[in-house]
């Protein structure tokens, strides 16, 4: 009887399916629980990198922008806070302080998040999930040619010529950039009472190469206006040729000539378009006037003229001869490519006072700064309709220098600045400079 009974139950499949379910049901519930809270960090994480790139690109951008820390932090901040609204309601972040770093406008952003597990506790032990997230903006350099004039008239003290100098340094910085492969290129173009183009200006005049009738160094070629049809175009000067040196038989020849042109020119020549950031700053901090320079006057149509030419596709059978010191590095890209930009900085501190050629210079003082005024203006025109963009500073300048700046700026307040205070020229240069800066992640 007892072995029917055991036999029978032994026989008996009821609640064998509630057994079976029960040990399967414990690892589905365990694998659903713990996908459900790796779906979570997965989200978390994903939220929290939105977060801090979007700080990142915010602050960088906001950097590059104002050159002011305070700012640059806020907005990175006011970004950060705006997206960590779209995580999880129960997640909670706290954002590390951001780093920016000067050279490179990068702005550095990283967050500690966690938000509660549902099934941790009770599967894993973990009460939370937890995403460590950071992220780097910088700047990307725009492919851009710019062309940078800088008055080394007498009139710019040895203090202002070190801060000028340092602005320009900052500015090529920016424009050339600190990172390898950069795409930006400079070109300096220092001017007092001329322009001194070295032996590139052997090469405009139509002489040759090294030619130093003047007996004044081989590397000063201070060139004079050109005239003409071609006087306030960049026309191509191996068939029309710029005003050449004034010498003192010219002066002879004729009384319309103002002065003798070798007198007025820097020591330092013009240096085309480089991306050598090395080379050009080299190249700033070795601008110096000239020992000769006669007074304070200033030739300054003549600096907007070599800057139009230094970024001149026009003129690269100049900028390109290697007989002349040039090589296809220093020539200009062409005009209307949108992705090419070209920029004019133009700096001066008075108003201009110095011509040469016969049709510009004239005996009649009145007359020879209105015809300086109206040359700068067209040659000013003419840059702009190339589409070269034209940024002005006027640093303690006369009220003639000014407006005359401003007019070359398109009257833009945007591409017009003036400032008094030597100690603001880095800060006006940064952000010219600026503006020609995106920003993206970069890690």
């Amino acid at each position: 009887m007892i072995h029917f009974k055991i036999r029978q139950w032994a026989k008996d499949a009821r609640g064998h399916a509630a057994i079976v379910f029960a040990l399967i049901a414990l690892p589905i519930l365990l694998a659903s629980g713990m996908t459900i809270d790796l779906s979570r960090q997965v989200n978390l994480k994903k939220h929290a990198q939105d977060a801090v790139d979007a700080a990142a690109l915010a602050g960088a951008r906001s950097f590059k922008d104002s050159f002011v820390l305070a700012d640059a932090r806020r907005a990175a901040i006011a970004a950060f806070d705006a997206n960590e609204l779209t995580m999880h309601g129960d997640a909670t972040c706290t954002l590390n302080e951001p780093v920016f770093d000067r050279a490179s406008f990068s702005a550095k952003v990283s967050a500690n998040c966690t938000a509660p597990t549902l099934f941790g506790i009770g599967i894993s032990g973990q009460s939370e999930v937890a995403a460590n997230v950071s992220s780097t903006a910088a700047a990307i350099h725009t492919t851009a040619d710019v062309a940078m004039m800088f008055d080394l008239s007498n009139s710019m003290d040895n203090g202002e010529l070190v801060s000028l100098k340092a602005a320009g340094k900052r500015a090529a910085e920016l424009i050339i950039g600190l990172q390898a492969g950069a795409t930006g290129r400079v070109a300096v173009i220092p001017f007092a009472g001329g322009v001194n183009a070295g032996d590139f200006g052997n090469a405009a005049t139509g002489r040759l190469s090294g030619n130093d009738d003047e007996a004044d160094d081989v590397e000063r070629v201070c060139v004079t206006e050109r005239t003409g049809a071609d006087a306030f175009t960049d026309a191509d000067p191996t068939s029309s040729p710029v005003g050449g040196v004034i010498t003192q038989d010219d002066m002879n020849a004729s009384t319309e000539h103002d002065i003798l042109s070798v007198a007025q020119c820097p020591d330092s020549p013009i240096t085309p378009l480089d991306s050598n950031l090395s080379d050009v700053k080299t190249a700033i901090d070795d601008m110096s006037r000239s020992s000769g320079i006669l007074g304070g006057t200033t030739a300054g149509h003549l600096g907007i003229a070599w800057s139009w030419y230094t970024i001149s596709p026009n003129w690269n059978a100049v900028w390109e001869d290697s007989d002349f010191g040039g090589g296809s590095s220093h020539g200009a890209k062409p005009y209307g490519d949108p992705n090419i930009l070209k920029v004019a900085i133009l700096m001066t501190d008075g108003t201009f006072t110095q011509a040469f050629a016969i049709g510009v210079a004239d005996t009649d003082n009145a007359t020879k700064l209105e015809n300086i005024e109206t040359a700068a203006e067209n040659l000013c025109d003419g840059m702009r309709a190339e589409g070269i963009i034209i940024y002005a500073i006027a640093y303690d300048a006369t009220s003639e220098a000014e407006a005359l700046l401003r007019y070359c700026a398109g009257g833009s307040s945007d591409h017009y600045f003036e400032t008094n205070d030597e100690d603001d020229l880095e800060n006006i240069y940064e952000q010219i400079a600026g503006k020609y800066l995106n920003v993206g992640i970069v890690g």
